[in-house]
């Protein structure tokens, strides 16, 4: 799901303004690896270093938690929007990740599985999740208190990665924290995108953006990161 939405954006982005001559080359990039091979991916050497973020996109925006409806069912999920930039150009990458999205993608499954590999399992972190649901004039309030981390996984041969972030249970809370790194057997390097998600998170933090500046105050669409990181609200 998540991954079906950022390139959903990225996509409506590049139909609005990328096409034209004169921004055509800021998504060139992007355009490459949305549609390569995921089997042609070469690993580079330096994806396992966390510190190592060179040509990822930076995260400047983070959102409190809220509620979406996603599905045919229109079910109910706590997600968290974001917006990043990469350096030095126009590209604006936006996207929301989930809380127990899928049972399939949480660490009690994941840790079970011979073929699949925990690359990041983060610290448990208190919060109250507040959100609304229903009409304009029927409007109900719904807060919850849960203990929440970050979770990301791979197949151990390598390629695409998966991430959420899951609620402890009385299953997962028994599995530790587990540092960033790839899968040792791995052969296919991991998407750009959630590579550098996962690094992001695992680095700075659950909350952590970058402090951007425009070059043009009467436009958003010159942002330059400062080099400072802070704190987004919840």
């Amino acid at each position: 799901m998540k991954k079906i939405f950022v390139v959903m954006v990225f996509v409506t982005q590049l139909a609005v303004s990328g096409c034209q001559a004169d921004t055509f080359h800021y998504y060139k990039d992007e355009i490459a690896e949305l549609t390569r091979d995921p089997r042609t991916r070469k690993i580079q050497g330096n994806e396992n270093d966390v510190n190592d973020l060179s040509g990822c996109q930076v995260k400047y925006e983070l959102d409190s938690w809220g509620i979406s409806k996603i599905g045919r069912e229109k079910e109910s999920v706590w997600s968290r929007h974001s917006s990043s930039i990469r350096p030095n150009s126009r590209v604006i990458s936006s996207g929301n990740v989930y809380l127990d999205f899928s049972e399939k993608d949480n660490s009690s499954y994941v840790t079970k599985q011979p073929n699949l590999h925990p690359i990041y399992i983060g610290p448990w972190h208190r919060i109250t999740l507040t959100g609304y649901e229903g009409s304009f004039f029927n409007l109900k309030e719904i807060t919850e208190q849960k203990q929440i981390r970050f979770f990301a996984y791979q197949p151990k041969e390598g390629g695409e990665i998966q991430y959420q972030y899951e609620s402890m249970t009385p299953e997962n809370k028994l599995i530790p924290e587990k540092p960033f790194g790839l899968s040792p057997t791995a052969k296919i390097a991991p998407d750009k995108f959630s590579l550098c998600v996962t690094k992001w998170t695992a680095r700075f933090g659950y909350n952590a953006i970058a402090e951007v500046k425009s070059r043009n105050i009467f436009s958003k669409n010159y942002l330059v990161p400062t080099g400072k990181i802070i704190e987004a609200k919840e």
